[in-house]
Formats: structure tokens, sequence, C-alpha cells
């Protein structure tokens, strides 16, 4: 993928009310559960940062459950605009019950045994999903995301890691679970958000002058990073699995026009070298994924 898709503060919101709307009329209560408190917690933010300079607001205000708020706001957004016009019989409501179980913002607040650890799981199923259907590829299953492309049956296992020490495990249970459900002709990628594994949710809005190339550094830079410090967690994998996605959200302050925005920026990496037909599949679906319907 080599495009940013933005939202706006303003939008998010928005579309997380259009969410919960969505929801009701699928008889999936979203009251008291996280994509409510999600809603409450961006509007607070929108009517902070017109009452106050936006910069004390930011650097006066706990990071972290803005951070997520705005985030998966953006996740939810995303999901509704691909999936609320689905067939009734088609609507994965399993996965969206799951997506929004509990009330923590930040992951790390997540109550062990209450049954809402895999909730983020749940919801980057999801989020991937809407992101193949809005590039105009039919998504044949939600278990993660089961597609076809160029005659290759493709799945993506999704992992969305909290902490440094369950990279491995996470990986390696992505692994297995493509082992146990991938056909043998088919293939297969691992995406991983890792906002939390590089403290994106500490930090300030990032500050830029209006250029996508400014947000590609970035990325580049956090890209680097992960992979220097995490290489070894994909040197077993199966040989199905012909690539890596890392996906990276998070909040940047255009400094040419004074907006918060959103920025959501997958990278995959293919795992085979040279002129492999492996390499030219996950090159051409990048392409192809950076090409939005809508």
């Amino acid at each position: 993928m080599a495009s940013f898709r933005l939202h706006s503060f303003d939008s998010i919101l928005e579309g997380v009310r259009q969410t919960c709307q969505w929801l009701a009329s699928l008889n999936i209560d979203p009251q008291g559960t996280r994509v409510e408190r999600i809603a409450t917690q961006i509007q607070e933010v929108i009517e902070g940062l017109s009452r106050v300079d936006r910069e004390e607001y930011f650097r006066d205000r706990p990071r972290r459950p803005d951070y997520w708020a705005i985030v998966d706001g953006a996740s939810f957004k995303e999901i509704w605009e691909q999936f609320h016009e689905l067939p009734s019989n088609r609507v994965p409501r399993g996965l969206l019950r799951e997506a929004i179980r509990g009330q923590a913002l930040d992951p790390t607040e997540e109550q062990p045994g209450t049954g809402t650890e895999n909730a983020r799981n749940f919801q980057a199923q999801l989020e991937i999903a809407a992101q193949i259907t809005a590039s105009g590829i039919p998504i044949l299953g939600f278990d993660d995301a089961e597609f076809e492309f160029q005659g290759v049956p493709l799945m993506i296992e999704c992992k969305r890691i909290s902490r440094p020490g369950q990279v491995a495990d996470n990986v390696a249970k992505a692994n297995s679970q493509i082992e146990r459900k991938l056909p043998s002709q088919g293939r297969a990628l691992i995406a991983i958000a890792p906002e939390k594994l590089l403290e994106l949710d500490e930090q300030k809005p990032v500050r830029i002058q209006g250029s996508d190339a400014e947000l590609k550094d970035i990325v580049c830079g956090l890209t680097e990073k992960f992979y220097a410090e995490y290489h070894s967690a994909f040197n077993d994998l199966d040989e199905r699995v012909i690539g890596i996605i890392l996906i990276f959200r998070f909040v940047f302050h255009d400094l040419s026009h004074g907006g918060y925005s959103v920025a959501r920026y997958p990278v995959i990496s293919p795992r085979q070298r040279g002129d492999h037909p492996d390499r030219r599949l996950v090159e051409a679906l990048q392409e192809k994924l950076a090409q939005r319907r809508r």
C-alpha cells in the first residue's frame, strides 16, 4: 500500500456515530461499549480544541486515551463506510459484537479474564477487510480476511500487539493459524499494528508542513525501528506466508492549514527476494490496495 488515508477529527466523530446507529439497526447494542466511549472521548477532544490554544491542549492532557479514541474511531469509521450496505446475511455480526466489547480506551487497561482482551484483534480483522473492500476486491470471508487476487486464494492474519514480549508468541500463533486454515495452493500475509510497541500513543501529534513525503519519512523510520527490534520473530514462518503488513496510525498536526487528522499507512514487506512469483504478487497487491474505489 503506497498512500495515506487521512481522517479529520470531525469526520471520525461522525463516522463513529454512524457506526453506533448501524450497530443498533443490527440489534447490536452499542451502549456501554468501547465504541460509545470512543465517541464521547472524541467529542471532548473537539470541544477542547475549540476552547483553548491547540498546542497547549495537547501538551497538558494525558495522551493515550485521546490517541486510542481517535485512531480506533477512524478504524470504526472505515468499517462502517465499507460494510453498512452489505446484505443482512453477509454482515459479520459476531465479529462486530466482539470488536466493541469492553470500555477501555488504552489496550493496557484491559483486564485479563474479562473476555474483552481480543476486541482489538477482531477490530483489526474488520479494518483490514474494509481496506481490501475499498480497493474493489471482494471479501470472501472474515476469518481473518479471505479473498482472491490474480487467481490466488489469499488470507491475512491480524494481530494488534500491546507488549514487546508478545511479538514472537503472536507471530507464531498467526503462523499456526495459517498452517491450519490455508489451502495448499493459497498464500497468506500477517498484519501487525505496532502502535503500542513503538509508543506512538505516548507522542504529541506529529507536526508536518502539508507534505506526504514528511509522513512517509516518518513511516520509513518506524518500519526500520520495528524490524531492528523484532526481525527474529519472522524467521521461521510457513513458506506460504509471502509478506508482513505493518499498519501505522498516528495523529498529526498539519501546520500548512492548522488542522489535525489521523494518518493510516500500511506497509507491506515481501518475504521473497529477487524476481519471485510471490514477490510479484505482493507488489501487485500493494499497488491494488492503494487504489481506493471509495
